[in-house]
């Protein structure tokens, strides 16, 4: 079984690569942009080429505190000539299955990887590989720098905050380690106004996510006698209502997730990817479910208390439900 290599031979391939692709997770986040981005910075103090992509569009709500111009947007790994790259750096994903939306693609052989992580979930698929199981891979970034003796610049002290505050869901998941905790304090002692970004984080709502809301609340069907709630989305019901999901920060089962006598939630929903998937999300209150092994089973994975997959080759979202519900026993 693959182990962790040391932060000197992380810098050492770093150092010794020419251009370097960064991979950023297929699950648009706070964590794993901000990772992508305060680590290409870093690299480019090194004078190397480098090249950042994200499969996916970053949506309004990211925008807020930071730019991501660093990131080329809209691009996947399976569309890009991969020869032209010497190192390929994987950050926030748990999976292989994570790094591209094309189910198809492979790693390629002889070219080096460097896997950066945090999720529990994470098998060491990289060449060389950097995963702790911390809050966030902001935190993993952060012990990567200490280690290093590398001191990093204000915005990028900044946009670890961000990534770390909203992947442990403010210090509420039981991923959260008590190094998470160390960094917060940390960056506190650095001069990062973490209430600051706290309060904005939570303070602030576009009317497409309460809309959002209204309509996976409006699909909620719960089950008390066996604890576990669900709801689904289609994109009919995006346009019906009215929600530019550009402008949603909050999408997945952590709307659910507090609703009393309920242990487990998850959410459903259509997407207009090529090729085209649904996803699904899984929360969970119960410490002994662990739903990282349910999202497993649907080539997913995560943490113990949140997760997802993505389903292909399924023809409507009520055989995704019927699937769901099947393979979890209801």
């Amino acid at each position: 079984m693959a182990i962790n290599d040391s932060a000197r031979l992380i810098l050492e391939n770093i150092s010794n690569a020419s251009n370097i692709l960064i991979n950023v997770d297929t699950r648009t986040d706070y964590d794993a942009l901000c990772s992508a981005t305060v680590l290409n910075r870093f690299i480019k103090t090194l004078d190397i080429k480098t090249k950042v992509i994200h499969t996916n569009s970053i949506n309004q709500t990211y925008t807020r505190f930071f730019t991501f111009n660093d990131i080329l947007q809209q691009t996947d790994i399976s569309s890009l000539d991969i020869s032209e790259f010497d190192l390929i750096i994987f950050l926030d994903s748990g999976l292989k299955q994570h790094i591209s939306l094309d189910d198809k693609f492979q790693i390629p052989h002889g070219i080096k990887t460097l896997n950066i992580d945090h999720h529990i979930t994470n098998d060491m698929f990289g060449t060389f590989n950097y995963v702790h199981h911390f809050g966030s891979c902001c935190s993993v970034l952060y012990m990567l720098s200490d280690d290093l003796g590398v001191e990093l610049p204000q915005e990028s002290l900044n946009m670890l905050t961000v990534g770390i505050l909203t992947d442990t869901g403010f210090f509420k998941f039981d991923s959260v380690t008590p190094y998470d905790f160390k960094v917060a304090s940390l960056l506190l002692e650095k001069g990062v106004k973490v209430y600051e970004f706290i309060s904005k984080l939570t303070s602030f709502e576009y009317i497409d996510q309460l809309r959002f809301k209204e309509l996976i609340f409006r699909n909620l069907r719960a089950n008390f006698d066996k604890k576990y709630a669900y709801s689904t989305c289609t994109l009919k019901e995006l346009v019906d209502s009215n929600i530019d999901l550009n402008k949603v920060f909050v999408r997945h089962s952590d709307l659910l997730k507090y609703i009393e006598g309920i242990d487990l939630s998850f959410v459903i929903s259509e997407t207009d990817s090529d090729p085209k998937y649904y996803e699904l999300s899984f929360r969970s209150k119960d410490p002994t479910m662990d739903v990282s092994k349910i999202a497993e089973k649907f080539g997913g994975g995560g943490h113990k208390t949140g997760a997802g997959a993505k389903l292909y080759n399924i023809s409507s979202i009520q055989e995704c439900l019927n699937l769901v519900l099947k393979t979890l026993g209801y």
